[in-house]
């Protein structure tokens, strides 16, 4: 009954020899990529159990405007995308694209940037970032480098425990009218888990992210504006038991604060953090 193109994809049951219907779907993302058309609200829909590997940055691309590519099954039965080289990366390469409930998997040490963000209006919604073993890691979550409009939302990014390894979860530069909500990000990141660097990132929106960092090796900070970000942080919720001090989980930049909470003890309740108050 939908207006546009609804591809299926299954790696364990398809062929990009097929039509890419429900019953004989195509058996890899850019098998059905390969099959949309830029600006139709096309639909690919990927099977629960799906996997594929991430080899390089040409192994997974979307490169078709408006495309949709969404994950059916929930925690490891989700759609999982399995990193097997350094420079694996997921590329989202055009814009209005829409990505939902998949799972990527270091399954080497040092994927150097899990997803690149390259184009506008991109959004990436309720997905996951996770390790296979001890010594997996992805030293960048998310990078969105020079684009505008992307939003990361509601998205759970899980790094070793007080294991070097990760640097940055999601990373912004020179990336105007982002918004980053409602995430969790859980482990060591000895960068920040949220950071903006290299160039100005304008009005942006951090809002409603749960950090805990345990970087031993860090002041152990949450997000960290390091550029003149201007907009909002707003009720973020930022912790660590190795933070050096309460307020080092914040660096806002130039945003104006809102209710953000720090704690850095067990059996402590968090206080406010972010400039002084107004008046």
């Amino acid at each position: 009954t939908y207006g546009a193109e609804v591809f299926w994809v299954d790696s364990n049951n398809g062929s990009n020899g097929n039509n890419g219907n429900e019953r004989t779907p195509f058996a890899t993302l850019n098998g059905a990529m390969s099959k949309a058309t830029a600006n139709k609200n096309d639909i690919i829909m990927l099977k629960a159990g799906h996997a594929e590997d991430v080899a390089d940055a040409t192994t997974q691309v979307c490169d078709k405007a408006g495309v949709s590519v969404i994950g059916l099954g929930h925690g490891t039965n989700a759609p999982t995308f399995t990193y097997t080289a350094t420079g694996g990366s997921f590329e989202l390469d055009a814009a209005n694209t829409y990505i939902h409930n998949l799972r990527f998997l270091a399954s080497v040490s040092a994927v150097v940037v899990g997803m690149n963000v390259d184009a506008a209006n991109v959004t990436v919604d309720g997905c996951v970032w996770n390790y296979d073993a001890t010594g997996d890691d992805f030293l960048i979550g998310v990078d969105v480098d020079t684009v505008d409009y992307a939003a990361i939302q509601n998205c759970r990014m899980y790094a070793q425990a007080a294991t070097a390894g990760a640097a940055q979860g999601i990373r912004l530069d020179t990336a105007n009218w982002v918004t980053v909500i409602g995430n969790t990000l859980m482990g060591d990141y000895s960068a920040a888990a949220i950071m903006a660097d290299g160039a100005a990132a304008l009005n942006v929106n951090f809002s409603f992210n749960v950090i805990y960092n345990d970087a031993t090796a860090s002041t152990n900070q949450g997000i960290v504006l390091s550029v003149a970000c201007t907009s909002v942080t707003a009720f973020n919720t930022l912790t660590g038991l190795q933070a050096t001090s309460v307020a080092a989980q914040l660096d806002p930049g130039s945003c104006l604060n809102i209710e953000n909470y720090a704690c850095n003890a067990i059996d402590e309740k968090g206080i406010l953090i972010g400039g002084t108050a107004s008046s």
